[in-house]
């Protein structure tokens, strides 16, 4: 690797930690296209996320091949095999996975215990989900445990929240 190339590794992981800053966990950062070609190197600079820098001999270029995502985007995503979900995080949490003003895992309104973008839990499921290798305080961990969830159970773990996504649950059977 070039002297050239070890700048421009270290300048773009200076820059991602500027743009999103280091609350921002590295898995907001979603790939939009991905870039393998001969003289290229993947550079790890935040946990989690690779980012594709080419070294054509001569000069090093860094490719833009992400973007941040919002939690609803996140959520949409992962959930677009099973909508509901989706709908029930929309309900739960507003699309929200941490607390906007400590920066802290979500919690629950009615019940602390509560957490993340699904509002597992941590009463009923926290054993269940760490003995399974779920981590419910991270969004991914969230998300998969409740698609485990609801594979298990359907949608009562999330019946107190009913009122708010039962209209659409509906609606969705009919698609």
């Amino acid at each position: 690797m070039t002297t050239q190339f070890a700048k421009i590794a270290t300048t773009v992981a200076s820059l991602i930690t500027t743009i999103s800053g280091p609350s921002v966990p590295a898995s907001f950062i979603m790939p939009t296209s991905t870039i393998l070609r001969e003289n290229s190197a993947i550079v790890e600079v935040i946990e989690q996320t690779t980012y594709v820098i080419q070294d054509t001999g001569t000069e090093a270029v860094a490719s833009e091949p992400y973007k941040l995502m919002s939690v609803k985007e996140r959520v949409m995503n992962y959930f677009t095999d099973t909508p509901i979900l989706a709908e029930i995080a929309r309900c739960e949490s507003h699309y929200r996975h941490l607390n906007e003003k400590t920066g802290e895992i979500l919690r629950g309104t009615y019940d602390v215990r509560d957490v993340g973008v699904m509002q597992i839990n941590e009463h009923y499921h926290l054993k269940q989900a760490v003995r399974l290798g779920f981590d419910i305080y991270t969004l991914d961990g969230n998300m998969a445990y409740a698609k485990h969830l609801y594979e298990q159970k359907g949608v009562q773990p999330w019946s107190a929240s009913k009122p708010c996504w039962g209209k659409t649950s509906k609606e969705l059977a009919k698609r």
